[in-house]
């Protein structure tokens, strides 16, 4: 699905997004499968301030929707996945999704944002693939930050949007 609405739509429908609103959109969006009840989902908004990107919300929702399934499915029974947004560098957000599952084998590490590549049995291998061209189609950049036996890190930075206000 993110494939093909990517392949659509690309990047008309840009608009400017707060970034909390994005986050919001996707914590009402996660569908727990029914068989991973013990996993904890939480959201970190970690910003203090109001900040914009400029994208098409849809595939950014979709982007981190993926990211955030591929953490929920890398859990086995009981765990937890971390959402949080910050600011590393001035001029840039980052979505961090951190989870404490069984994290990725290092043989697979090198593929994993290849196209068709999947370690999944009915996966398509495109998920992570399309996850970076969104992100790239942002101005951004998707990377795997971190992964061993004890959980995954995955980061998508996106240059933020400056808001000029209007004092009347």
């Amino acid at each position: 699905n993110d494939m093909l609405m990517f392949s659509r739509n690309g990047m008309e429908n840009r608009e400017s997004i707060l970034v909390k609103q994005l986050l919001n959109e996707l914590e009402h969006s996660v569908e727990m499968p029914v068989e991973k009840n013990a996993v904890k989902v939480n959201f970190d908004y970690g910003l203090n301030e109001h900040f914009y990107i400029s994208g098409n919300r849809n595939l950014l929702v979709s982007g981190l929707n993926n990211l955030l399934n591929n953490a929920i499915h890398a859990i086995d029974t009981e765990g937890e996945v971390h959402i949080k947004v910050s600011q590393p560098i001035s001029g840039s957000v980052d979505f961090t999704i951190k989870d404490n599952g069984r994290g990725i084998e290092p043989s697979s590490i090198d593929k994993i944002f290849q196209p068709f590549y999947t370690t999944k049995e009915n996966g398509t291998g495109l998920g992570l693939a399309v996850v970076k061209a969104i992100a790239n189609a942002h101005d951004g950049e998707l990377w795997l930050d971190q992964t061993d036996a004890f959980g995954t890190v995955f980061r998508m930075r996106l240059p933020t949007q400056i808001q000029r206000f209007n004092k009347s």
